[in-house]
């Protein structure tokens, strides 16, 4: 099981680098208006290859910007989240903090998907004709972002299914033995500590 407390730490590392992939595409017929990482998009950057056209044309794709940033932060926090169990490990900790990474990768992919979807929404009502297009990095992101779902609700069935040699068993000490004396010549029951019976007089072993 320690091998799998890397599993959240590398997906979450490997989320973030994705934001710097190639993210999406904004054509006007052959011409290539916008192409950006996911990164250009949080950040803002003047990502335009054409700096003297019309902002208007190109604008549109960044007015839900701040759904990129949500997610992105919350990527982040999940990341530094991840290396909690490196530290501390406890089952009760353990199962919260899968539950957490679980819920942190479905918004965030839920995040991603609002936000091609309102994009591309508002491209398509502007008097322009103009093409949202996903590129590669768009579609590892979302693969990954349910590949760490997936992991985490794994990881928090199999917790609790410890395998036998792993589950604590309560320990009951051994009933106390009575100590009791029993003479053999004539029977009688003594103190554990008499040296001769007191019915007989005989000598105790």
């Amino acid at each position: 099981m320690n091998v799998l407390k890397f599993f959240n730490p590398v997906l979450f590392i490997i989320l973030i680098v994705c934001f710097f992939l190639p993210f999406v595409q904004v054509s006007c017929g052959n011409k290539i208006l916008v192409e950006a990482s996911g990164m250009d998009i949080v950040t803002g950057t003047d990502y335009s290859e054409d700096k003297d056209k019309d902002e208007n044309e190109t604008k549109d794709s960044d007015n839900y910007r701040y759904i990129m940033i949500i997610a992105f932060g919350i990527t982040l926090v999940g990341l530094v989240l991840s290396a909690f169990p490196l530290i501390k490990s406890m089952d009760i900790v353990t199962k919260i903090f899968n539950i957490s990474m679980a819920v942190i990768s479905l918004f965030s992919f839920i995040l991603l998907i609002l936000y091609v979807y309102l994009t591309d929404r508002s491209l398509k009502d502007t008097k322009n004709v103009l093409e949202f297009k996903l590129l590669y990095g768009f579609f590892v992101l979302v693969a990954f972002y349910l590949i760490t779902a997936v992991v985490n609700v794994m990881l928090l069935i199999f917790s609790g299914n410890k395998p036998d040699s792993q589950k604590q068993v309560a320990y009951y000490p051994p009933a106390a033995v009575n100590q009791n004396k029993i003479c053999g010549k004539c029977g009688m029951e003594n103190i554990s500590d008499a040296a001769f019976c007191k019915n007989c007089g005989s000598k105790l072993l």
